[in-house]
């Protein structure tokens, strides 16, 4: 996700796994966490502000 400007944001949706019946044990959780990473690397800002309800 990224502001394109205020109040608009473009989402890009990306699949984990094309078969998630065949893949390993914990292999889907062990992707999500690598591109949620990545994301937050990415643009730190972001994934702070859509986390602020845990502050309270």
């Amino acid at each position: 996700m990224h502001q394109i400007r205020r109040g608009y944001y473009d989402i890009t949706i990306i699949p984990i796994s094309d078969d998630p019946k065949n893949t390993a044990e914990y292999e889907l959780t062990h992707k999500h966490l690598r591109l949620l990473e990545n994301d937050i690397h990415a643009q730190p800002g972001n994934w702070l502000w859509s986390h602020r309800r845990w502050k309270y």
